[in-house]
């Protein structure tokens, strides 16, 4: 059988349109886990006007390390001290307290974005903070469920059509498959 035959060009087009549909349900999955994720975030977001809901990761390996990460304002804190004080120890805690508003300074700050690094000192601390506003993680985690929006929005009018859910070519006058990309018609969904 040569490698063009047409009997070899379906069997091959079986295995493309099989891998499809598991990018179909892998890309719906993963909008839904992201969806879920914006969701959960803007609540937060809203949230970190009222509550700061601070989470503290100590991680020791000689001297002190601690990551904190604090919703405030509409703003993620993440601050990263470093000492020798300290006993060797792993730990997570978590606690809440009264949000504190933050003095906005300059555009950047408006914007919700800072950076501050202290620096390290002769004790061997060094310390350095950045704030992120909440929209950046809630914009990037949209992106996906927006994407499946368009993209059903876009199948919803080519069955609508009668059109090819693959070229969108119209199919209205084909009998067993897409004239122009070769899909069966039963894989379109369309009469």
């Amino acid at each position: 059988m040569s490698p063009l035959s047409p009997s070899r060009l379906w069997q091959n087009h079986a295995i493309v349109v099989k891998w499809t549909a598991m990018k179909r349900r892998l890309f719906n999955i993963l909008s839904a886990m992201s969806l879920l994720l914006c969701v959960a975030l803007m609540v937060l977001w809203v949230r970190s006007y009222w509550v700061c809901d601070a989470v503290d990761c100590r991680i020791v390996w000689g001297g002190k390390t601690l990551i904190r990460v604090i919703p405030n304002y509409g703003r993620i804190w993440v601050y990263y001290d470093t000492s020798e004080d300290s006993p060797s120890r792993l730990s997570l805690q978590y606690r809440t307290e009264e949000a504190l508003p933050i003095p906005m300074l300059s555009f950047a700050n408006r914007c919700g974005f800072s950076y501050l690094y202290a620096g390290a000192s002769p004790n061997g601390r060094s310390n350095w903070r950045a704030f992120v506003p909440y929209w950046l993680p809630t914009l990037a985690s949209a992106v996906l469920p927006t994407a499946w929006l368009i993209d059903a929005r876009r199948r919803k009018h080519r069955l609508k059509h009668g059109l090819c859910l693959t070229c969108g070519y119209d199919l209205r006058a084909s009998k067993d498959r897409c004239p122009e990309c070769g899909t069966p018609m039963a894989a379109t969904g369309a009469r």
